[in-house]
């Protein structure tokens, strides 16, 4: 549950920040589900997932198990992993909100370092790259054009764009957002407005 961002529309938010699994307590989930038939996990949780003491020699672990694995992460770490462990990774999601830039200077990191961080991780082609971006009440459209570029430039998978839903009422539509995107001039084919 450990996280370096506060975002607002975080569902995860009240949670205890200190508590975690083990990778022994993760080894034992992973030695029960594998022979009931699972094939693919996703790292992931209350938190970003790479702020995890021991994630390297988890995910190891679980890969030698011969599971597909998923990461879901806001990036800003993704340089702590080493090529090696990288590959270990089936697929990542790079978490983004129309607040990124906010949170990114509240930990140090401006938008160009955090792109560059990016761009480092995916030269492993290996990994199934995507970006999930939450749309908030306040729209960020130069952000979500400069993510949908980085998308389109790093051969990404796709960019899926949710709503927040715990804000979903203030929220726009989706079709209006889309429309924002043709006035950019982005090529928005990789976009799944959801």
């Amino acid at each position: 549950n450990r996280c370096n961002f506060q975002c607002e529309y975080c569902s995860c938010s009240n949670r205890n920040r200190n508590l975690e699994l083990s990778s022994v307590q993760i080894h034992k989930i992973m030695e029960t589900a594998q022979p009931l038939g699972c094939e693919s996990v996703t790292v992931t949780g209350g938190g970003e997932p790479l702020l995890h003491r021991e994630f390297s020699e988890f995910l190891g672990d679980i890969y030698r198990m011969g599971i597909q694995i998923g990461l879901v992460t806001n990036g800003s770490l993704l340089s702590r992993l080493s090529e090696k462990t990288l590959h270990k990774l089936t697929w990542c999601r790079i978490s983004s909100s129309d607040n990124l830039k906010a949170q990114l200077q509240r930990i140090g990191m401006s938008m160009k370092d955090w792109l560059k961080i990016l761009a480092d991780a995916c030269h492993h082609s290996s990994v199934d790259w995507a970006f999930s971006h939450v749309l908030t009440r306040n729209p960020n459209y130069e952000l979500i054009s400069e993510i949908i570029e980085f998308a389109n430039d790093f051969n990404f998978t796709h960019v899926r764009i949710v709503s927040d839903l715990l804000d979903l009422d203030a929220v726009q539509d989706m079709a209006y957002l889309q429309e924002r995107m043709r006035e950019f001039g982005v090529d928005d084919r990789r976009v799944i407005y959801q």
